[in-house]
């Protein structure tokens, strides 16, 4: 998907939130921003987004999220990949990880959950586990 095939399909008002100045859901479309009907206050598409304030390209950021979803990788990699400066490819990577962790960190699990443990090798000279013990919580699924 480039820029075009993006804002043809996103930039439209009826997908945008309600203003955040009076609350009204009707917008009217500008050449790049929305300008509400009721207070006339304008806002980007891009407005409370992680793509908010930057002038990176859609293509890079697109491009950039696909590579990411399918394998972690390093600012380096991504810079030589899609052929972008190192310091942006840097800017792009922890915009996407802190996102990510922002995410993770507001996921409350609710219902009955499961708790497991694993032990990574053991000492069997002390008898203990010679890693740290990793536990995992999961919330059940089902009735």
């Amino acid at each position: 998907m480039n820029q075009q095939e993006f804002e043809g399909e996103y930039f439209q008002p009826e997908k945008l939130l309600p203003c955040q100045n009076c609350g009204e859901k009707k917008y009217l479309r500008l050449k790049t921003r929305f300008r509400c009907k009721e207070c006339f206050r304008e806002r980007s598409l891009f407005a409370d987004t992680i793509l908010e304030k930057n002038h990176i390209s859609i293509d890079n950021w697109l491009k950039a999220v696909k590579r990411y979803s399918e394998k972690e990788l390093s600012a380096r990699s991504l810079s030589q990949l899609d052929e972008i400066r190192y310091p942006t490819a840097l800017r792009i990577l922890k915009t996407i990880r802190t996102s990510n962790q922002k995410w993770a960190e507001s996921q409350v699990l609710q219902g009955d959950i499961e708790v497991d443990e694993v032990f990574l090798g053991f000492n069997h000279a002390h008898g203990r586990a010679a890693h740290p013990i990793i536990v995992l919580l999961c919330e059940k699924s089902g009735a």
